[in-house]
């Protein structure tokens, strides 16, 4: 959730073709990298709501369905109002649809991690 100069399509497109590339090199073939295309991607603007930070009621209920269904909480900022507009995309999309939410916010603590 933040502002069109660093959330559009064609820095989601470049993130995605370099996150590929590395897998496919860790992979031991390079040529399995995607070549995405900001065309590729669907970046939507709507859930922000009124401004960063500020919770929205879409959002609210999507980390409300998200913890009853996985267990998992979601903060207001991000990643609730993501889950809001990937709820609103999904009737959408054609069955057997994959989508990966690419959750990037971690609260957890990170003290007791092993490397």
């Amino acid at each position: 959730m933040s502002d069109l100069i660093v959330s559009n399509a064609h820095l989601t497109a470049r993130t995605a073709r370099n996150a590929t590339a590395l897998l496919a090199r860790r992979a031991g073939d390079p040529s399995a990298a995607l070549h995405l295309r900001a065309r590729d991607f669907t970046v939507r603007h709507d859930f922000i709501g009124p401004g960063y930070g500020i919770p929205t009621p879409a959002g609210t209920e999507a980390a409300r369905e998200f913890f009853e269904r996985e267990g998992l909480t979601a903060e207001p900022t991000y990643t609730a109002k993501a889950l809001a507009g990937l709820k609103a995309a999904a009737p959408a999309l054609p069955a057997g649809t994959r989508v990966l939410f690419w959750l990037t916010c971690n609260s957890r603590p990170t003290e007791n991690l092993r490397p």
